[in-house]
């Protein structure tokens, strides 16, 4: 015998009740050639999860994920639907389709999941430790101070990697007025900081 697969659109509360419709809604026709033909349809209804994108600030904890689902007949037909990062990058950047859906199966369903994208942003250099240059007098030897920047406990940042720092003097041995420092994120940081000294 011959077997064909369909999947007409369905509309029903359990597979067992669905009535076989095409696209404009009428009776699909079965057509046999002889009795022993086989014609199997896929009686599932169409549901759809989609994964809401979320974000969060460099080294901060995941967020609580979410999303919604459409077109279950009973609410609880997938069981307790949850929503999880199939990545575990935690550098800042751009996640495209990380953010999914867990559910359990249920052979009434078609189930699509639309991913949800995950972003990574930048933390301000602002809101971290930044130690303060002290004024030095004048000894004939250069002061060039260079700062340590801390994020958290005993996270010292490096310089290079997490931030730079640019001098407006150029001469850190005579007495020339304040030398403002800028301390500016890179990488995983953004933002400035600035600090003053001098030679006195």
């Amino acid at each position: 015998g011959t077997t064909a697969t369909v999947t007409p659109e369905l509309s029903a509360t359990t597979a067992a009740d669905y009535t076989l419709k095409d696209t404009t809604a009428k009776t699909v026709p079965i057509t046999a050639n002889n009795e022993d033909n086989v014609v199997t349809f896929e009686l599932r209804k169409k549901v759809t999860i989609t994964v809401d994108s979320a974000s969060k600030v460099f080294g901060q904890n995941d967020p609580a994920f979410t999303g919604t689902v459409t077109g279950l007949v009973d609410a609880s037909d997938l069981g307790a639907v949850s929503y999880v990062r199939t990545n575990n990058a935690e550098a800042v950047g751009t996640y495209n389709d990380v953010l999914s859906a867990q559910y359990t199966e249920n052979d009434n369903y078609n189930v699509e999941i639309k991913n949800g994208t995950f972003t990574i942003t930048a933390k301000s250099i602002a809101n971290l430790t930044v130690d303060a240059p002290t004024n030095h007098e004048y000894d004939g030897a250069e002061h060039k101070w260079a700062p340590t920047v801390t994020d958290g406990e005993n996270n010292v940042l490096t310089e290079g990697t997490d931030y730079t720092v640019g001098y407006d003097k150029t001469d850190f041995t005579n007495v020339t007025g304040d030398i403002t420092v800028t301390i500016t994120g890179m990488g995983n940081y953004t933002g400035t900081v600035t600090k003053t000294y001098k030679i006195t």
